[in-house]
C-alpha cells in the first residue's frame, strides 16, 4: 500500500483535533485504521527526522485481526459458548466409541466436534461464514440452537460484530 494524499490528511485532520468519530464516517476508515495511520506518520518523523511524510510504500495494517483481537459482545459469548457444548458431544462421542470399540461413532464425534469448533471459533472472530454455518445447525437442531441464532442475529452488538469485521477484510483485500 504507497502512503497517499488521503492518509495524510487524515492524519492531519486527527492532529488538527477533529473528532474521530467523523474521521471514520468521511474516509470510511475505522478508529484502529486511524490510530495506525497517525502512528506510522509520528514514527516516519521521528526516523527521518523531517516534518512531511515520505511516499515509500507502508506496510498495510493488519486492521483484520485488530478487530478480531477484541472480545467479542456478550450475546456473540453466550452463542459461542451453546456451540461448546456441541464440541463437548463430539467429545463425549469419541470417547464413547474408544469405550465400546464402536470406531464409527468415534469418527462421528470427531467430525462433529471439529464442526463445532470451527463455528466456536469464527463466531469468536466475527467471521461471516461461521455465522452462517451456526445459523444452519441452528435451525437443524430446535429448539436449543434457535435461541442461540437469535442470539447472533437479533442484539444490535452482534450485528455489529459481523458486519465491522467483514467491512474491513473487504476493504483490506481491495487495498492490495
Amino acid at each position: 500500500m504507497q502512503w497517499d494524499a488521503e492518509y495524510e490528511r487524515v492524519v492531519a485532520e486527527y492532529t488538527a483535533g477533529r473528532d474521530v468519530a467523523e474521521l471514520e464516517r468521511q474516509y470510511d476508515l475505522s478508529r484502529a485504521e486511524i490510530e495506525w495511520l497517525v502512528a506510522a506518520a509520528a514514527a516516519d518523523q521521528r526516523l527521518s527526522g523531517t516534518t512531511g511524510r515520505s511516499t515509500s510504500a507502508v506496510p498495510a495494517p493488519d486492521v483484520g485481526s485488530e478487530v478480531r483481537r477484541r472480545t467479542p459482545p456478550v450475546p456473540v459469548i453466550i452463542a459461542v459458548a451453546g456451540y461448546a457444548l456441541g464440541v463437548a458431544l463430539g467429545l463425549a462421542l469419541v470417547v464413547l466409541g474408544v469405550l465400546i470399540e464402536f470406531w464409527a461413532l468415534s469418527i462421528g464425534g470427531v467430525v462433529i466436534g471439529a464442526i463445532f469448533g470451527s463455528v466456536m471459533h469464527g463466531l469468536w472472530q466475527g467471521r461471516r461464514g461461521s455465522l452462517i454455518t451456526a445459523i444452519i445447525l441452528g435451525v437443524v437442531s430446535v429448539p436449543v440452537g434457535l435461541i442461540l441464532v437469535v442470539l447472533l442475529l437479533v442484539p444490535a452488538s452482534a450485528q455489529a460484530w459481523f458486519a465491522q469485521s467483514e467491512r474491513t477484510r473487504t476493504r483490506t483485500r481491495s487495498a492490495r
